[in-house]
């Protein structure tokens, strides 16, 4: 990290300090990820009269006089410009698709992905635990008056852990662990939730976490020794984009209704550019309809999807 990047975070970092209340200066996303973002826009979407289904992958996107016969609603021809077809073949017919790389790069050999030499794979390893005890000394009342914590930042340094056969010139990269209690609702009471992280990948990035991990427990005074109930291990690639988000786009006639956006950064801190790629592609697919940021009126429900007639 350079030193202008670290100066910003410190920055802000103090400039979050009482923000949301005594003793806070961050928030912690739930479950290790940004799950939570995408329910809130899954809730906000239901409210606007979308549908969302979940567990459905794409196959294929073909245009509209690819995909078959056009479908007819209320005696009316579907104008839809593409049809997404999904992994057990369902066909659903669509003005717009958007997605990640992950998403589309794989519906189509038609993706058009603009990179540059000079950008390089970058991976982190990662683990999840569930471990047998509250480790309440993570936890302090920082201030007076303040809420007892939920979450934890625990950080060992780069040199501060050494693995078996490892060379002596060499200096592990740092390990980074966040502890949620279960006050997050994320574990039974009595337990707590590590999420551990480092650059290092292969097996010696899962051994170098697994150290880390049991350094920690063995650090904390508990009452019974803390244990590992369950533990999840994987690694997450990026590649960046040289290509800003909502520009990226399938190589079609219907190219110009496909939103793509860039990859998601293994960053450990919550990366704001990410709304403002999701308010983009609601901008360029709203148009001049397009008002407050995720806002929707309240649906007008009719008699006959009253709860009377249910």
């Amino acid at each position: 990290m350079t030193t202008s990047d670290a100066l910003q975070r410190i920055s802000r970092h103090l400039r979050s300090i009482g923000l949301f209340g005594r003793g806070f200066a961050a928030v912690i996303p739930k479950w290790g990820g940004l799950s939570e973002i995408a329910q809130v826009g899954c809730r906000a979407g239901a409210v606007g009269g979308g549908v969302y289904v979940l567990g459905k992958g794409l196959k294929a996107v073909l245009p509209t006089r690819q995909g078959g016969r056009e479908s007819t609603r209320a005696g009316h021809a579907d104008q839809s410009c593409m049809s997404a077809i999904l992994l057990d073949d369902e066909k659903v017919s669509t003005n717009w698709l958007v997605g990640c790389e992950d998403d589309l790069g794989k519906a189509a050999g038609t993706v058009s992905v603009e990179s540059s030499d000079n950008t390089e794979e970058t991976s982190a390893t990662r683990s999840i635990c569930v471990v047998s005890s509250p480790l309440t000394q993570l936890f302090p009342v920082l201030a007076e008056g303040a809420s007892e914590p939920a979450g934890a930042v625990v950080a060992f340094p780069s040199g501060s852990l050494s693995l078996p056969n490892q060379e002596t010139n060499k200096e592990l990269p740092p390990v980074h662990i966040m502890v949620h209690s279960s006050d997050t609702g994320e574990c039974p009471a009595g337990q707590c939730v590590l999420y551990a992280s480092t650059s290092l990948t292969g097996d010696a990035g899962f051994l170098l976490l697994d150290q880390a991990i049991t350094s920690l427990l063995a650090a904390v005074q508990e009452g019974m020794k803390p244990v590992v109930l369950w533990n999840m291990r994987y690694e997450q690639s990026f590649r960046p984009s040289t290509t800003a988000a909502v520009d990226r786009s399938l190589g079609s006639q219907h190219d110009e209704h496909v939103v793509m956006f860039p990859p998601m950064s293994l960053d450990l801190a919550f990366d704001d550019s990410v709304l403002g790629s999701v308010r983009k592609a609601w901008e360029k697919i709203m148009g001049a309809e397009a008002k407050d940021f995720m806002v929707f009126e309240d649906q007008e429900v009719s008699g006959d999807d009253s709860d009377d007639n249910m």
